[in-house]
């Protein structure tokens, strides 16, 4: 069973995002090896990239229908990361 780790107590300068949609598209599934199996108190670790998500969606011309970011908050989440490259 996989366990989602965050912060119980905001840190200074974070959003505060109570109702924001999100996905997270995972590139990465481990189970440490090291520390006895076991990395941030959890026995499974996942690695990807997290997504605001709005409202708005997209359909190609095959029908597939993606959920665009919302770019306003994805905005600022990058600023609260400036020392990053962002693709």
């Amino acid at each position: 069973m996989a366990a989602w780790s965050a912060r119980a107590v905001a840190k200074p300068g974070c959003l505060d995002l109570p109702s924001a949609k999100w996905a997270l598209e995972i590139d990465a599934h481990e189970k440490p090896k090291s520390n006895g199996g076991n990395m941030y108190g959890h026995s499974e670790l996942y690695v990807g990239r997290f997504r605001l998500l709005s409202d708005e969606t997209f359909t190609d011309e095959k029908g597939n229908t993606t959920i665009l970011d919302d770019e306003v908050l994805m905005k600022q989440a990058r600023e609260l990361l400036p020392d990053l490259q962002h693709a």
